[in-house]
């Protein structure tokens, strides 16, 4: 069970990137403007910092820090505080992958638990930054990575219990059911994706888009 994750992030407008370097010697995490190619260093952290996703307004960037934890700061590196306190109960503890939810409202992200020498509790945490409230679902076959589809539901890069590898799943989180989209015999796959249909559906300077069977 792993941790590490995509560290290359595009903001939501295309104006900017979020990446990970060492160039400085400590791996932390940066941005570059993609019209100017201006780079700004956002972290400066003793330890690693990595896996950075912005918020969807763009105001905001959620990263791992390599003590383990989940931080949040402001999209010019300001104001970075962690998300959670360290877990009260006693073991090893991490937690990774952290993705922020189309709603501009929740975090989520894995979490592994020791407790003495038992296998770690694996699970998935849903973090609502304004009520501070947490969802909380088992996954104890293992879990590697999260990414929003929508509102609720979730890709999960994960193992279920009648395999040894890694599929992607879709998560519903109102009915709680997960669906294996991927279901490979001889393959795992990690860190998943998701891009809208439309996301694409662009035309180019003065030009209009064919609709239907309507010709411009």
């Amino acid at each position: 069970m792993g941790a590490d994750g995509p560290d290359i992030t595009f903001a939501p407008d295309g104006q900017k990137i979020a990446f990970v370097s060492d160039r400085n010697l400590r791996i932390q995490i940066y941005s570059i403007d993609l019209q100017s190619g201006e780079v700004q260093q956002l972290t400066d952290r003793d330890s690693s910092a990595t896996q950075p996703d912005w918020s969807p307004d763009g105001r905001q960037i959620v990263y791992r820090d390599a003590n383990i934890d989940i931080y949040t700061m402001n999209a010019d590196g300001m104001n970075q505080k962690p998300l959670l306190q360290a877990p009260a109960k006693p073991g090893r503890w991490l937690r990774f992958s952290p993705v922020w939810a189309p709603d501009r409202q929740r975090i989520a992200f894995c979490e592994m638990v020791w407790k003495a020498e038992r296998l770690p509790e694996v699970r998935l945490i849903i973090y609502d930054t304004v009520s501070k409230r947490q969802q909380i679902r088992d996954f104890r076959r293992g879990l590697q990575a999260a990414s929003w589809m929508e509102d609720d539901v979730i890709l999960l890069s994960m193992i279920d219990d009648k395999s040894d590898k890694y599929d992607i799943y879709r998560y519903h989180i109102g009915d709680d059911t997960v669906i294996n989209l991927t279901n490979t015999p001889n393959m795992s796959e990690y860190h998943p994706d998701w891009i809208s249909d439309t996301a694409l559906d662009i035309s180019p300077k003065e030009k209009n888009k064919i609709l239907g069977t309507d010709k411009t």
